[in-house]
């Protein structure tokens, strides 16, 4: 899977892809209370559909930091 975290273009290894939608913001709702601390610095928000919860992974606090190539 490819991604974009700030200005930099990341590739994921993924087991697999079962679905790929299009969300806007005003979809994503707050983590749940019921949700652990560490789960809550990772995640991002909820997103209800189609029947499903699907968390929304913040992938800048599950990534380390990047290297600027200038360095």
């Amino acid at each position: 899977m490819v991604s974009q975290i700030n200005q930099q273009i990341v590739g994921l290894l993924v087991e697999g892809v079962s679905d790929i939608f299009t969300v806007s913001d005003e979809q994503i709702q707050p983590t749940p209370d019921v949700a652990s601390e560490m789960a809550k610095r990772f995640v991002r928000g909820v997103i209800a559909i189609d029947g499903r919860m699907i968390s929304l992974i913040e992938l800048s606090a599950v990534l380390p930091a990047l290297e600027s190539e200038a360095a």
